[in-house]
C-alpha cells in the first residue's frame, strides 16, 4: 500500500508531465514562421541546439535569417596574444603562427559547413572579422553574402591576406539589400567602388579602413542614399569629391588631401584625424552641430595651425 508522500510526489509528477506537454503542444502548434523569426533573434549556436527540442524543430534553425558575426574562435583571439607576447622571439612565434594557422583553417571549416547547412533566402548581417589562413576561398564567403541578401556586410580577413573586392560576384545578380558595407584591409577598385554608389540603392553606410582604393574618389549618383561616409587610414587617396544630398556624417582620418564637397545640406556630423588641419576652412563646417578632433597623433606644429586657424 503507497503512503500518502509517495501519492503526493507522483501526482506533482504526473501534473508537471500534464502542463510540460501541454505547453509542448502549444509550441509546436505554432506557425513556422514564428518560431524561427524567434529563433533569428538568438545567436546561430544557440539556434541550432533547439533542433533537439522535438521532430518538428528539428530543421527549423536552418531558416535562421538573422545576423551572423565569425570573429574567430576563442582559441585563435588567446594565440593572437601569446603571438604578441612573444615578439622578439622568432623561433617561438613561427611556431605559435604555424598552430594558429591550423587553428584558422578548423574554424573556417567550421564555417563552412554551418553556411552550407542554411536554407533561409536572407540573413540580416553578415561578419567575418578575423586573420584567416592560407587557401580560404573568401569569394566563396562574399558570394553567400549576396546571395542571402544581406543587409549589412563587414569583411577583414587580416592585415597580411590581400583581397580585392570581387566585382564579378557582386555584379551576377542585383544587390538591392545592401545597408551597410564595412571594409578593413580590403582593396576597392574604381569600378568596384563605382558600382557600389550607383547599383545598390540602399546603400547608407559605408566605411573604409587601411584599405586601398582609388587616388580619386567621386562619391556621388543621382538615387545615392548615403548617410554615412567612413575613410580612415587609406593612404592612396589624394582628392575627393562628394555630391551627396543625404549624407549626415563623415569620418576621415589620413593625411591632407584635395577635398570638394560639391553638395552636402545635410551633414550634421564630421569627424577629423592625422594630418587634417587644412579641413577647418571647409565650407560646410559652420552647419555641423557635431565636429570631433582627434589631434592625438599629430606634431606640435600641426596643433599650433590648427588652433590658430580655428580660434
Amino acid at each position: 500500500m503507497q503512503d500518502a508522500g509517495s501519492r503526493d510526489y507522483k501526482q506533482r509528477r504526473a501534473k508537471e508531465n500534464s502542463e510540460e506537454s501541454y505547453e509542448g503542444d502549444l509550441i509546436n502548434q505554432l506557425p513556422d514562421g514564428i518560431p524561427v523569426t524567434i529563433l533569428s533573434k538568438l545567436p546561430i549556436t544557440d539556434a541550432a541546439r533547439t533542433s533537439i527540442l522535438s521532430r518538428k524543430w528539428r530543421y527549423l534553425w536552418t531558416f535562421f535569417s538573422g545576423p551572423l558575426e565569425f570573429e574567430g574562435s576563442p582559441l585563435m583571439k588567446d594565440m593572437k596574444k601569446d603571438i604578441k607576447k612573444a615578439a622578439g622571439k622568432r623561433h617561438l612565434q613561427m611556431a605559435m603562427q604555424i598552430m594558429y594557422d591550423a587553428e584558422s583553417q578548423t574554424y573556417t571549416r567550421w564555417i563552412n559547413k554551418l553556411l552550407s547547412s542554411l536554407n533561409g533566402s536572407t540573413l540580416q548581417g553578415l561578419k567575418f572579422w578575423f586573420h584567416v589562413g592560407p587557401g580560404c576561398d573568401t569569394d566563396k564567403w562574399v558570394h553567400f553574402a549576396i546571395q542571402k541578401k544581406v543587409q549589412k556586410l563587414e569583411l577583414y580577413f587580416g592585415n597580411t591576406f590581400e583581397y580585392v573586392l570581387p566585382l564579378h560576384l557582386f555584379k551576377l545578380e542585383s544587390f538591392n539589400s545592401l545597408h551597410v558595407l564595412r571594409l578593413k584591409c580590403i582593396t576597392v577598385t574604381e569600378e568596384m567602388l563605382e558600382y557600389l554608389l550607383r547599383c545598390c540603392p540602399s546603400l547608407q553606410t559605408l566605411s573604409l579602413a587601411d584599405s586601398e582604393v582609388p587616388k580619386t574618389m567621386k562619391v556621388s549618383g543621382q538615387s545615392l542614399k548615403l548617410k554615412c561616409l567612413e575613410l580612415v587610414r587609406c593612404w592612396e587617396l589624394l582628392k575627393l569629391e562628394i555630391f551627396a544630398e543625404n549624407l549626415v556624417s563623415f569620418k576621415y582620418y589620413g593625411s591632407y588631401m584635395d577635398t570638394e564637397f560639391k553638395s552636402v545640406p545635410s551633414l550634421l556630423e564630421a569627424t577629423f584625424g592625422g594630418s587634417f588641419a587644412e579641413f577647418t576652412r571647409e565650407s560646410f563646417l559652420p552647419q555641423l552641430e557635431v565636429l570631433t578632433l582627434d589631434i592625438t597623433q599629430n606634431i606640435p606644429e600641426v596643433v599650433a595651425f590648427f588652433n590658430h586657424s580655428l580660434f
